[in-house]
């Protein structure tokens, strides 16, 4: 690790430790509600390395375990390979902007940016205070009606207990069926005692359990006995 600062110090005189270098490399599932965001535009765009809150690499990096930025500096697999061919910053920047072998690509949250591609050259961007670098970036929009219904679902989630649906299946519920709206689940939840007043065991503790009951039938005959 120490190798890989001085060499940093060497090819960019100006270096200097900061704090963002001690923050969190997050992944996809650590931003909040991640599942109910929906691709939307992919486009290219120059970004700020700085704005880079953390990568996606399967198994590997932030896969398992919680790591900073000067972590995955150390842990980079091909790093040694760059040091080894480049011995200036210059020469260092030439690399970056090529995309000939991979590109570099980035999801974006909202105002979060996830690498996805290009890791170890959008790593070193930051740790050389490069400002510009052009990315491809796949957008991610928060669906927000899909979370309306999930935060209501969790609202009723004593009625779903009485029914039996395991209360950590209520965001599964929610993203499966989309033709769901806030406003009919309002009107329904007063009736979902009424109708699971029955004799049937109904226990809903897995996803398999969750696709064998046709909610959407039983929903609808609640909205049809009004």
């Amino acid at each position: 690790m120490e190798d890989r600062l001085k060499w940093i110090q060497k090819i960019h005189p100006d270096f200097k430790e900061s704090s963002w270098m001690y923050e969190k490399v997050i992944k996809e599932r650590d931003i909040e509600h991640y599942k109910f965001y929906r691709k939307g535009l992919s486009y290219e765009l120059e970004i700020n390395p700085r704005n880079i809150k953390g990568i996606e690499y399967q198994d590997a990096y932030n896969s398992y375990y919680e790591i900073n930025w000067i972590d995955l500096l150390k842990e980079l697999k091909r790093l040694d390979r760059i040091i080894k061919n480049c011995n200036t910053r210059a020469e260092v920047l030439e690399l970056i902007k090529n995309d000939n072998i991979e590109r570099k690509s980035v999801r974006k949250y909202g105002e979060i940016l996830i690498t996805t591609m290009g890791q170890h050259r959008l790593c070193l961007s930051k740790f050389l205070d490069i400002e510009r670098v052009n990315v491809f970036v796949d957008q991610y929009e928060l669906d927000q009606e899909r979370l309306n219904i999930y935060n209501l679902l969790k609202k009723y989630k004593d009625i779903f207990n009485q029914f039996g649906l395991n209360v950590n299946l209520i965001e599964e519920f929610a993203l499966k069926y989309k033709c769901l709206k806030t406003n009919f689940l309002q009107k329904v939840a007063s009736y979902f005692q009424f109708l699971f007043h029955s004799n049937d065991n109904i226990q809903i503790n897995s996803i398999n359990d969750l696709n064998k009951y046709s909610f959407l039938l039983l929903l609808n005959k609640v909205e049809h006995s009004k």
